[in-house]
């Protein structure tokens, strides 16, 4: 069994105490520049704001740890862009996941995505796309999936590491 260090809780207590709110303009445009000089995307940036925004509405308990808090967010939104995804394109979740757990940015093949279309449920999709045809539906889910990947998965995934 592997020995946990003992690390420091950072916590949200006193935090602001100093500042109004953290939705102050000026912390906000602070925060903001940050974010921009960090080059984060845009789905990471709104996942920061959202936080921001519970902190502001007392829906994160000042006492929980951060880290616990972002890993929470991250991993929330990560989820449901992999479900959303799962959803629209009428395949399983699950290799989605599987998939999205072995991926680098660039890697070729894409992780799993054998099984992914395996798992494609093209006669459900085709309900929702009438236009759709079988022989495009494949290479177009698979170049959808690649930038789901590159542009929400990745950079979320990146956030919590």
């Amino acid at each position: 069994m592997e020995k946990r260090r003992n690390v420091p809780k950072i916590r949200f207590d006193g935090f602001f105490d100093d500042i109004d709110s953290a939705h102050n303009q000026d912390i906000r445009d602070e925060i903001e520049k940050a974010l921009q000089k960090l080059n984060k995307t845009e789905n990471v940036k709104h996942i920061y704001r959202e936080i921001l925004n519970a902190i502001d509405n007392k829906k994160i308990n000042p006492d929980e740890d951060v880290f616990v808090v972002k890993r929470r967010y991250f991993t929330q939104a990560r989820n449901h862009m992999i479900e959303a995804f799962a959803t629209t394109w009428f395949v399983d979740k699950n290799e989605l996941y599987s998939s999205a757990i072995q991926y680098m940015v660039g890697a070729d093949p894409i992780p799993n995505i054998g099984s992914i279309i395996d798992s494609k449920r093209f006669d459900q999709y085709k309900v929702v796309h009438p236009e759709a045809k079988p022989l495009r539906y494949g290479p177009e889910m698979k170049r959808q999936w690649r930038k789901t990947l590159d542009e929400c998965v990745v950079p979320l995934d990146d956030e919590l590491k």
